[in-house]
């Protein structure tokens, strides 16, 4: 599993597919998520996870740099905060989350996702989880304050 802080510069995602978790960064509190509940990965708590083809241009290109309208990571965090704008959206990414990923076959992913959506029942997570109980009514405020945002 490697590591991404979206506050250091200096790091390089790969250009390879894989699974990857966003996570909260320790010092950071959950109370801000109200009847969420989570589960960790190295001791972090696992907001929202997903696949993708390519790990560098999902990562930094949509969560990072991109725009409500093109990253549901975005737009959660900016209506369950009622962030205002991409720079306060990126402000507290930068802040509050860490990457994690594993690079693995292409053919694999969607089997894994779904797999580890059960696993994990990150909050985030609206698509793949709904017969989950776990996070169920966080998820239903999420959807509303998404349409809201």
């Amino acid at each position: 599993m490697k590591r991404y802080d979206p506050k250091i510069n200096n790091q390089e995602i790969e250009d390879k597919s894989g699974i990857y978790y966003v996570c909260l960064k320790k010092k950071s509190t959950s109370k801000e998520f109200g009847s969420a509940e989570f589960e960790s990965l190295e001791k972090h708590k696992v907001l929202y996870l997903g696949k993708a083809k390519n790990l560098r241009k999902r990562i930094i290109d949509k969560h990072l740099k991109g725009t409500p309208r093109n990253s549901t990571l975005r737009k959660s965090i900016g209506a369950l905060f009622e962030l205002k704008n991409n720079k306060e959206i990126s402000d507290w990414i930068k802040k509050h989350i860490l990457f994690f990923y594993l690079i693995m076959n292409q053919s694999k992913l969607s089997k894994i996702e779904l797999k580890q959506i059960k696993d994990y029942s990150p909050p985030f997570n609206l698509k793949g989880a709904e017969s989950i109980e776990k996070n169920k009514e966080f998820r239903k405020y999420l959807t509303q304050k998404r349409k809201n945002f």
